[in-house]
C-alpha cells in the first residue's frame, strides 16, 4: 500500500496496535457469535449463567493452511475478574480444571484481572482443520464485581435495581470475554429476572410463547400510536410498563424450568422456589466490543420518543424524559444523516439510569445509558402537545447536548472503534466534533460550534491543570504498555484535544464542506472495524491525495503531528468563532470591575443583561464569575452587598433553570465563593439527590472549604446512595 504520510510520521504507515489492557488472544480468533444466558438474582446480588462463543481461527480457511501448520495458538485465553467459574465445555465436551491440558486461571494481575486459559484436544483438532468450535463457560459474578451496582428500593427510589457500567475494562467482571475494543462480536441474549430488563440489543419475540410475543408487539404499536396522539400521551406514559411493551419478549419462568437450564445449574440452589422469573430475549446484529454492552433490571417503563427511538426509565423519570427528548430525538438523527449519511441502525433508544449512576452517559448499543442529571425538571409536567412548537423545541435542544453526543457515538465509537484505549481520541474527539455539528445544524447557527468549542477548550485547560500526571496523560495518544488500568488515563484530553485536532484539520483543508467529505469516506472505509491513529492518518492523507492534491499538500507541509499527538499540555489553539462568548465575558468583566472599584451596580446592570442568554451562555457566565485565572475571581465573599444586588437582578433567570444539574451546581459554586451560609445546607441536601461524579466530587470539595464538619456529615448521610467508584473518590477527596 502506498505511503502518503509526510516524513515526520511516515514510520507509522500501516502500523498495527495490540491492546496491552487485555490478556485475551483476541488477535487469533474471529468471534462468529456470542450467546449470553443470564439469571439476575437480586437476593444474592449476583448474575449467574453462561457465555457461549462460536469461534474460528483467523486464517482458518484452506488458502491459509500453510499458516496453520506453523501455528503457535493452541488454546483460548479470556479476560476475567472476580468471577466464580464452575464448568467449561468445548463442543459440548466438558473440560476439566487442569493446568496441563484443561482450563485454569492465572494469578491476578492488579486491575486487569485474571487470565482464563482454556486448553482442549477438541480445540486443537478444530484449529488444525480450520473449523469453527464452541466454547461455553458456566459462571457467576461475585460480590467483588466492578461492573455492577446493586440498589435496594431506598437507593433507587423505587424497587431493587441493578445496572452495569463496562467501559473500559469492567466487562471481564461480568462475564469471561475478549475484553478489548479491538475485538467485536454479534450477540444473542436470554436474561431471566424478576424485574423488567434492558439490554444493548433489539428485543426479539419468543418462539415458545407466541401469544405473549404478539401481545408485546401489539403493545408496542399502541405505545407508538399513543405517542403520536398527544392527547393520550401522558396517560399512556404513566401506564406503559417495560414488562408489557417492547423492552423484550417475556415469558413466565418457573423454578422447574430454571432447573433444566444448563446455564444456571450451579446456581439454582440460590433461587427461592416460590419466585417467578420472566425471560427477556435480545439480539445485537452489529458486531460490537464488550464495553458497549449494558444490562439494567428494575421497575423500568418505556415509551416512544420518535419513529425509531424509545426511552426506558423508572416511573419517576419517564415523563420528564419523554417531554425533554421527544422534540429533538428524530431531528437529531436526521441532522446526523444530513452531515454524514443514512443512520446505519434501525433503532436508537435511551435508558435513564438511577440517580447513583456516576457518569454522564455511555453509548451502549441500542440502549444508550444516561444520567438523570441531564434532565431538567421544568419539562416534567409540561403538556406534551406544547413540545410541537418551535420555541419549545429550541428550549429542549439547549439541554440535550449530551443526547447529541451519545447519538453520534453510533458512528464514532460504535461503527468505527478505537482498537485500544491508547487511541481513545478516535472515539471521543471525533464524536465531540460531530455532536457540535449536529447542534449547529439544529440551531441553524454555525457560531454554536465555536461557542461550544471555546467552552471545551476551557474545560481542557482546567483538566490538564488539575492532572496528577499531565506529562503522561495530557498527550493525545497514550501508552499503556506497562499494564496500567486505562481508567487512569481517561480525561477531557481525549474529547477536547481530539475535537480541536479535527477543527484544525477542517480549517486547513478549507472548511466543513471539504472535511465532511473525508468524514463520510472515513466511516464507510472502517465500518464495523477497530482502528488506531495510524490507520486514521493513512486514510486522511490517501483521501485528500486523490480528492484534492492542493489540500493534500497543505496537510503534508503544515501539520505538526508530533505536537498534536505526542506532546503533553495544551495544543495550538484553533481559530474558534468567539462571537457568542463575548457578551458573557464582557458582562463578567463589568461585575469584577464594579467589585474592585466600588462602583454603584444599579448604574451599570439591569435584569435585561442576561434575558436572552442561552443555557450555554448562562453556564459560561457562572463559570467565568469564579474563574480567577481569566475573567472572574473567587473572593466574592468580600462583596456581600454587591452579591445581593446580583441576585436581585438575575434570580428570575436562575429560577427558570432550577432543577437542571449543570446550572444548579454552578450556582452553588458561586454562592459558596460568596459565603452565602444558607446555601451550605441547600448544597448538602442537593448532594442527596445526585450521583454523577462530575458534580458530586467538586461539590464536596466546595462544601469542605467552608464547612468541613457539614461536608463529612453529609457524606456519612448519603454515602450508601453513591456508586462504589463515586464513594471511594469522595472519601479520598474528604481525607477520610
Amino acid at each position: 500500500m502506498t505511503n502518503y504520510l509526510p516524513p515526520s510520521i511516515a514510520k507509522y504507515h500501516g502500523l498495527e496496535s495490540i491492546d496491552p489492557s487485555t490478556f485475551s488472544n483476541y488477535t487469533e480468533f474471529d468471534i462468529k457469535e456470542t450467546f449470553l444466558d443470564w439469571t439476575v438474582l437480586f437476593d444474592k446480588q449476583i448474575i449467574c449463567g453462561s457465555v457461549t462463543y462460536t469461534l474460528k481461527e483467523k486464517f482458518g480457511d484452506q488458502k491459509n493452511a500453510n499458516k496453520r501448520t506453523k501455528r503457535v495458538v493452541q488454546s483460548v485465553h479470556l479476560d476475567t475478574s472476580y468471577l466464580d467459574i464452575s464448568k467449561i465445555e468445548v463442543n459440548g465436551t466438558q473440560v476439566l480444571e487442569n493446568e496441563c491440558d484443561g482450563w485454569y486461571l492465572k494469578e491476578r494481575c492488579g486491575d486487569l484481572g485474571s487470565e482464563l486459559v482454556i486448553q482442549s484436544d477438541v480445540i486443537s483438532d478444530c484449529l488444525i482443520k480450520g473449523e469453527e468450535f464452541v466454547v461455553k463457560v458456566h459462571y457467576a459474578t461475585t460480590q467483588k464485581c466492578t461492573a455492577l451496582q446493586w440498589l435496594n428500593g431506598e437507593q433507587s427510589g423505587d424497587t431493587p435495581y441493578v445496572f452495569a457500567q463496562l467501559e473500559p475494562i469492567h466487562a471481564r467482571s461480568l462475564f469471561p470475554c475478549f475484553d478489548t475494543p479491538g475485538s467485536k462480536s454479534v450477540y444473542k441474549a436470554v436474561i431471566k429476572s424478576e424485574q423488567p430488563v434492558c439490554f444493548s440489543g433489539l428485543p426479539i419475540m419468543s418462539e415458545t410463547n407466541t401469544s405473549a410475543a404478539n401481545k408485546s408487539a401489539a403493545n408496542k404499536s399502541a405505545a407508538n400510536t399513543s405517542a403520536a396522539n398527544t392527547s393520550a400521551a401522558n396517560t399512556s406514559a404513566a401506564n406503559t410498563s417495560a414488562a408489557n411493551t417492547s423492552v423484550a419478549s417475556i415469558n413466565e419462568v418457573n423454578i422447574n424450568d430454571l432447573k433444566t437450564s444448563n446455564s444456571i445449574e450451579s446456581a439454582t440452589s440460590c433461587i427461592k422456589l416460590s419466585s417467578p422469573f420472566k425471560e427477556y430475549c435480545f439480539v445485537q446484529k452489529w458486531p460490537i466490543p464488550t464495553y458497549l454492552l449494558v444490562i439494567a433490571s428494575g421497575n423500568i417503563q418505556t415509551h416512544s420518543i420518535g419513529p425509531r427511538s424509545s426511552v426506558y426509565a423508572q416511573p419517576h423519570f419517564l415523563q420528564n424524559a419523554i417531554n425533554q427528548f421527544t422534540p429533538d430525538m428524530e431531528k437529531m438523527i436526521q441532522a446526523a444523516e444530513d452531515i454524514l449519511y443514512t443512520y446505519p441502525n434501525e433503532d436508537y433508544s435511551i435508558a435513564i439510569m438511577p440517580t447513583s449512576y456516576p457518569f454522564g452517559g455511555c453509548e451502549c448499543m441500542n440502549c444508550t445509558i444516561l444520567s438523570p442529571s441531564i434532565l431538567n425538571s421544568k419539562f416534567k409536567n409540561m403538556d406534551q402537545s406544547v413540545t410541537t412548537t418551535t420555541k419549545s423545541q429550541n428550549e429542549t435542544t439547549e439541554f440535550n447536548s449530551t443526547l447529541a453526543h451519545e447519538l453520534m457515538h453510533t458512528y464514532s465509537g460504535n461503527l468505527v472503534t478505537n482498537s485500544t484505549w491508547e487511541h481513545m481520541w478516535l472515539n471521543e474527539g471525533t464524536c465531540v466534533l460531530l455532536e457540535r455539528k449536529v447542534l449547529a445544524h439544529l440551531f441553524q447557527d454555525e457560531r454554536v460550534r465555536g461557542f461550544e468549542s471555546l467552552n471545551g477548550w476551557n474545560d481542557l485547560q482546567n483538566s490538564i491543570d488539575n492532572m496528577d500526571n499531565p506529562q503522561r496523560f495530557s498527550s493525545l495518544v497514550h501508552d499503556y504498555s506497562d499494564k496500567i488500568n486505562p481508567d487512569l488515563g481517561f480525561s477531557t484530553v481525549f474529547y477536547e484535544k481530539g475535537a480541536a485536532l479535527h477543527y484544525t484539520l477542517e480549517q486547513l483543508v478549507g472548511g466543513a464542506q471539504y472535511y465532511d467529505q473525508f468524514l463520510k469516506h472515513y466511516f464507510r472505509t472502517f465500518a464495523f472495524q477497530s482502528i488506531n491513529t495510524w490507520q486514521f492518518l493513512d486514510c486522511l492523507y490517501e483521501f485528500f491525495y486523490h480528492y484534492d492534491k492542493t489540500k493534500y499538500k497543505v496537510l503534508y507541509d503544515e501539520m505538526d503531528w508530533n505536537t498534536w499527538l505526542f506532546q503533553p499540555g495544551m495544543p495550538p489553539k484553533p481559530k474558534f468563532d468567539a462571537s457568542l462568548c463575548e457578551k458573557v465575558y464582557n458582562l463578567t468583566a463589568k461585575w469584577v470591575k464594579c467589585a474592585t472599584t466600588g462602583g454603584d451596580p444599579h448604574k451599570f446592570f439591569s435584569s435585561n443583561d442576561i434575558e436572552h442568554f442561552s443555557v450555554g451562555q448562562m453556564i459560561l457566565f457562572l463559570d467565568a464569575l469564579t474563574n480567577d485565572k481569566e475573567y472572574g475571581m473567587k473572593n466574592w465573599f468580600e462583596f456581600s452587598n454587591l452579591v445581593q444586588v446580583f441576585f436581585s437582578l438575575y434570580d428570575y433567570k436562575f429560577q427558570e433553570l432550577k432543577g437542571y444539574a449543570e446550572t444548579d451546581f454552578r450556582l452553588f459554586k458561586f454562592k459558596i465563593h460568596a459565603h452565602i451560609k444558607e446555601a451550605y445546607k441547600e448544597l448538602s441536601a442537593w448532594l442527596g439527590t445526585i450521583g454523577r461524579m462530575k458534580f458530586v466530587r467538586p461539590s464536596y470539595v466546595l462544601l469542605k472549604s467552608v464547612d468541613k464538619p457539614l461536608a463529612i456529615a453529609t457524606f456519612k448521610k448519603y454515602k450508601h446512595t453513591y456508586h462504589p467508584i463515586c464513594y471511594s473518590m469522595v472519601k479520598q477527596d474528604l481525607g477520610l
